[in-house]
């Protein structure tokens, strides 16, 4: 059962924090630049999403979600966000809900730096409930160069373990306009992301006895534990079409996790996202 729970741990560090930041289409800078040519926006989002999990010792796992999202930012750059999760295969109602309150600004031509924080609450079966943040500190810099778009990404998260995350992105965004109509877009932004970050995540829940357990199998196969390291390779293939105030995303991803993880009986993670938005004019 604890071998499980790592299991998910990872899923959901990968899933909880990745989905609202990157897979979430009202996070997406690209949509927002595309959609209004004023600095107020305000989208609502509905999403579904189905993980699935194979691992060495529990062969197919579905882990489906459905999350809705309520996102503005101000013209003076004044970021606000509201979410709210519901897990569907969980034994007892489970749910998340957090809330995020930041600000963004555009430095130089092209260069952007925000930063935000979130504060969330889990409700239902622990375990779903991941890394189990109350608190994430984030602070990012994504830079546009013709067609590609680069991020890095720094989020410290406060809960049952402190953990420091740093993810390094690069997108593509290809987008055609006037497809079936004078006012839609077309837009595919495949993205390439490299994920590092603290391990402390992955013994928070084991009593101390196994963490000693876990702890030596680690170094009796070349891993070092308590530290900051590479965790995982992911990729996204989103496809956005937008037609007028509404929009809607389809989004492939996968996931490789590292060695040291692997060695955890994680072998990977694919999964299907579904969203619409909307963005009521001001």
């Amino acid at each position: 059962m604890a071998l499980r729970k790592i299991q998910l741990l990872f899923l959901f560090l990968f899933f909880s924090i990745q989905a609202i930041a990157q897979i979430n289409p009202t996070d997406s800078t690209n949509i927002k630049n595309k959609i209004s040519e004023s600095s107020d926006i305000l989208m609502f989002s509905l999403s579904y999403t189905s993980n699935n999990v194979n691992t060495k010792n529990y062969e197919y796992d579905r882990i489906p979600a459905l999350f809705t999202d309520i996102y503005y930012l101000n013209k003076s750059g004044i970021t606000s966000s509201l979410n709210f999760t519901k897990y569907y295969n969980a034994k007892i109602n489970t749910y998340e809900a957090e809330i995020q309150l930041g600000y963004q600004k555009n430095i130089i031509k092209n260069l952007t730096l925000s930063t935000h924080y979130a504060r969330r609450i889990f409700h239902g079966d622990s375990t779903y409930e991941g890394l189990a943040q109350k608190n994430t500190l984030a602070l990012n810099a994504a830079y546009n160069w013709k067609f590609l778009d680069f991020q890095i990404s720094n989020s410290y998260l406060n809960g049952k373990s402190d953990n420091y995350f740093l993810d390094l992105d690069l997108s593509l965004s290809i987008d055609f306009d006037n497809v079936f109509s004078k006012n839609d877009f077309l837009m595919f932004s495949p993205t390439m992301s490299l994920g590092f970050g603290t391990d402390y995540w992955v013994f928070q829940n084991l009593k101390p006895a196994y963490e000693r357990i876990v702890v030596n199998y680690l170094r009796r196969n070349n891993f070092k534990s308590y530290l900051f390291e590479y965790q995982s390779f992911n990729l996204f293939v989103p496809v956005i079409y937008n037609i007028g105030n509404v929009g809607f995303v389809l989004n492939w991803y996968y996931s490789w996790p590292s060695a040291k993880l692997t060695k955890l009986s994680w072998e990977n993670q694919i999964g299907v996202l579904f969203s619409i938005y909307y963005t009521p004019k001001f």
